[in-house]
Parts: C-alpha cells; sequence; structure tokens
C-alpha cells in the first residue's frame, strides 16, 4: 500500500512538472505570435482582479491599455470588458475597465460590458450570450501571456470563436513564478469543474447554479 502511495506521489510531480512546462511553453508561444492578428468582431478583454475596496489591479489596466491600442489599430469596431465585483453590491471590474477605455478615446457606445465573472470560466460561459445577442461571431482575446492558453480554452468551451490572442504581457512583473505554478494548478482544476459542469447539466440542475459553481 506505501508503494502505491509513493507511486501516485510520483505520478502527482510528473504531471505538475509536465503542466509547469506546457505553461511556460504557451506563454513564450503567445507573446511570441502576439502581432500576428486579424480583425475580428470585437476585442475581449479579460479581467485581472477589482480589490475589495474597488482599485483595479495593474495587470487588468495593462490588458485594458493594450486591448485599446487593438481598437486604434482598428482591428475590430467593438471592446468587451468582463470582469465582476470583488464585493456583493460594489462595482464591477467591466465597468472600470471600460471608464479606462473611455478615458483613452473610445466611443461608450463601442463598448460591451460583462459583470457578474470571478473566474476565467465565467469570463466565457457569461460572455458568450453577451456576444451572441451583439451578433458578434469572433473575438482577439486579451490577456497575459501565461494566461492566455486556458483562457482561450474556457472562451472556445463557451461557444466563443477566438480568432486571435494578444498579450499586454507575459508574465506579471515580479511573480512569474507564481503566476507559473498557480496557472498549472488551475488547469486540472478548471478540467474538473468542467467535468461536474456538464454533469450537473446532464441532471437537470439550472444553469444560474451550475454557473455560480465556476466562480
Amino acid at each position: 500500500m506505501f508503494s502505491f502511495f509513493i507511486s501516485l506521489l510520483k505520478v502527482c510531480i510528473w504531471l505538475t512538472l509536465g503542466l509547469i512546462l506546457a505553461v511556460v511553453f504557451s506563454s513564450l508561444w503567445f507573446g511570441r505570435i502576439a502581432g500576428a492578428l486579424t480583425p475580428a468582431d470585437a476585442i475581449l478583454v479579460l479581467g485581472a482582479g477589482l480589490s475589495q475596496d474597488d482599485q483595479l489591479d495593474a495587470a487588468t489596466r495593462m490588458r485594458v491599455e493594450a486591448g485599446v491600442a487593438l481598437y486604434k489599430a482598428e482591428l475590430a469596431p467593438v471592446m468587451v470588458m468582463s470582469g465582476g465585483p470583488a464585493r456583493p453590491g460594489g462595482p464591477s471590474a467591466a465597468d472600470l475597465m471600460a471608464a479606462i477605455a473611455e478615458a483613452k478615446g473610445v466611443p461608450p457606445a463601442a463598448i460591451l460590458r460583462e459583470g457578474r465573472s470571478t473566474s476565467t470560466l465565467q469570463n466565457a460561459i457569461f460572455t458568450a450570450p453577451i456576444l451572441r445577442q451583439a451578433g458578434i461571431v469572433s473575438v482577439i482575446a486579451v490577456t497575459e501571456g501565461f494566461h492566455m492558453a486556458r483562457s482561450t480554452a474556457s472562451l472556445r468551451w463557451a461557444g466563443v470563436q477566438v480568432r486571435g490572442a494578444h498579450v499586454s504581457t507575459i508574465f506579471r512583473p515580479g511573480s512569474a513564478l507564481k503566476m507559473i505554478v498557480r496557472e498549472a494548478l488551475a488547469w486540472p482544476y478548471n478540467a474538473f469543474r468542467v467535468a461536474f459542469w456538464h454533469y450537473d447539466q446532464w441532471r437537470g440542475v439550472p444553469a444560474d447554479v451550475r454557473d455560480a459553481k465556476l466562480r
């Protein structure tokens, strides 16, 4: 029995190391292809966090600035901001992100908001119906390089056509190792949650209950 647990531990370690290497490779890859973009229907900027005192973190601001640059380069006529509140009743990250874009010259009419999500999976599943309602088929996703592979996978799972990927930066300054390890662990965690989301769907659990479990 002891040898079984040792073998299981070794498998977990090797899988974790494999995921870490995959995150590093994908981060560098998306950083390399960031300039190879074709026009899409919208630029989708994913929020990176909001503090309890309703302040956007630096990573989110960088993502918005990168998205605005794409808008001004006429790669899409619409920007979509995705991010929910940090506390009940507080402003959504999407609203604060939109305010930054507007201050940088993006017309308010060219900005759509998804203001409920608190995770990457919720970014995807809550944004998808907004895009469909607006007649938007394809998007250019904007986030950091280390986060891009999981973001595009989540969006495609939700039925969003990702035509391009643009990174605000490859890694966050001063926290590259932390973000790599966190991202490597997020992949199996998200896979587990998606599997249970589909299981709940099969059981007939209401959509709002299923979606809330993805936070």
